[in-house]
């Protein structure tokens, strides 16, 4: 953010700001946020299962290229 974008917030701002209700669909956010990054950990994992030297997946059968870092 540059410079003349900021404005000054005083303290009855910021007050009114924690104060007031959620906006419409930050609930929709914060929980798709959420999803996301428990899906992000799930693939992580995976990919951690799929490469894994002691994974019990044969890696014969796997696509070319896959597994392989």
């Amino acid at each position: 953010m540059q410079r003349n974008q900021l404005s000054r917030l005083t303290k009855e701002d910021l007050i009114e700001s924690i104060m007031a209700p959620p906006e419409p669909g930050e609930g929709l956010l914060q929980a798709l946020t959420t999803k996301l990054n428990d899906l992000v950990k799930e693939v992580v994992d995976l990919k951690t299962a799929v490469i894994a030297p002691d994974g019990g997946i044969n890696k014969r059968h796997l696509p070319k290229g896959v597994g392989q870092g």
